[in-house]
């Protein structure tokens, strides 16, 4: 015997902020795209491809050191267990 129900809808997702914002820039874009708002443009120039090992080499620093920006190492930190065994931990700047 047909029964008279009416169909379920699936229910709308909970959104946090996070995803709001995301969605919300998604339709911006669309927006944007189709010619329906206007943005602003920046323009930027790029420079040419750059030699950056004799860069490198003329200033004297490593590639870790040219990386950081700063004239230093990192060590990794090891804690021993009851066990000896060694587990890497985080890592720390050594000036």
């Amino acid at each position: 015997m047909p029964t008279n129900r009416t169909p379920k809808t699936a229910p709308k997702p909970k959104t946090n902020r996070v995803s709001r914002g995301v969605i919300a820039g998604l339709k911006e874009a669309i927006a944007h795209a189709r010619g329906e708002i206007s943005l602003p443009v920046r323009y930027y120039d790029v420079p040419g491809r750059m030699d950056v090992k004799a860069i490198r080499a003329k200033s004297k620093l490593s590639r870790a050191e040219s990386a950081t920006g700063t004239v230093s190492a990192v060590e990794p930190c090891k804690i021993g267990n009851s066990a000896g065994r060694n587990r890497r931990v985080r890592s720390r700047l050594i000036s």
